[in-house]
């Protein structure tokens, strides 16, 4: 539906801006942005009002594996898992998967529990060379689909960062121009081999952020050990894992998806609001994002999930937990 958003502050690309309006269009896509004064709602459309919220664009988590979190069927642990991320502000959600290993019941089961809670979701499909008929008609099933698409993993379209890079490997990735793929939980074990995010930052690497296999799905938290500033490690949860994801998301500008999260101002982890990007980025816990959006269609309200019971979906999930 149609809708014009008024945010006590709205973060677009200039920073975060008071008396910003964003106008939704029906088919989820933000069609104006700007000066409420400018941006009037048109015949028939409400306007609403978010009284002491800041609207910021949907986080992205560029690599995740969701089904395997849980044993069991892939659909049930993924509709946690998923459920999870949209609670933390991720709006599009990259699952990466193995045509062969996975086979088409737990990719199908990946894209039901996706639409199931709503969240946006690309299915970054390892495809070996007798896998190209059957990827093909993968596709084929998502045509038109609005929230969910198959891309294959490729050299070609995104690196993965998993271990340490000479200046010259920066350079190199640098060259290419593609989004590199970091997923920190991954380095814990062993910080020595992480490799040197600034170093790709200052060479103009665009990173996109992942949980991978770990618990938890918060890529906002995240953000705070990256050694990066917050504007740098901002742009990796959004613009970047937009790249990664290949939909039209990670900005609220026109022309893009209307995947959109509510920070609650009164929220103390957002203090102090002289710089709200800064304590976002390394303070803000994920109990100040209220309000998720995607596609113009609100899919949390109040911190609270619309599309189906969170306590329905955790007792779906615990129940493939072996007996002890």
């Amino acid at each position: 539906m149609a809708e014009r958003l008024l945010a006590d502050l709205t973060l677009i690309r200039q920073g975060f801006l008071p008396d910003q309006a964003v106008l939704i269009d029906d088919a989820g896509v933000v069609s104006a942005v700007g000066p409420a004064r400018d941006v009037p709602a048109p015949p028939g459309v409400p306007t609403l009002r978010l009284g002491g919220k800041a609207l910021v664009p949907g986080l992205v988590n560029a690599q995740s594996r969701s089904g395997g979190r849980l044993p069991g069927p892939a659909g049930p642990a993924a509709r946690l898992a998923f459920a999870d991320m949209l609670l933390r502000g991720v709006t599009t959600v990259c699952e990466w998967v193995d045509l062969d290993t996975n086979g088409p019941e737990a990719n199908l089961a990946l894209v039901e529990a996706a639409r199931s809670v709503g969240i946006r979701l690309t299915l970054v499909c390892a495809v070996s060379d007798g896998d190209g008929a059957d990827f093909q008609a993968f596709l084929d099933s998502l045509a038109g689909d609005r929230h969910v698409r198959a891309v294959a993993s490729s050299p070609a379209t995104c690196h993965v960062v998993d271990g340490p890079l000479s200046l010259g490997g920066v350079a190199r990735l640098a060259d290419t121009r593609l989004p590199a793929m970091f997923c920190p939980a991954i380095f814990h074990a062993q910080p020595e081999c992480r490799p040197p995010l600034l170093a790709l930052v200052e060479a103009g690497v665009p990173v996109a952020l992942g949980t991978a296999g770990s618990n938890g799905a918060s890529v906002l938290a995240l953000l705070r050990g990256l050694g990066v500033g917050a504007r740098d490690a901002w742009v990796m949860a959004t613009e970047n894992g937009a790249r990664v994801s290949t939909w039209n998301v990670g900005t609220i500008s026109s022309g893009l998806c209307a995947d959109l999260v509510t920070v609650d101002l009164g929220d103390v982890s957002t203090l102090p609001h002289t710089d709200l990007l800064h304590s976002l980025v390394f303070s803000a816990e994920s109990t100040a994002l209220r309000d998720v959006c995607v596609a113009g269609r609100w899919v949390v309200r109040d911190g609270i999930l619309v599309s189906r019971s969170a306590r329905e979906i955790v007792r779906e999930a615990g129940a493939l937990r072996p007996a002890k």
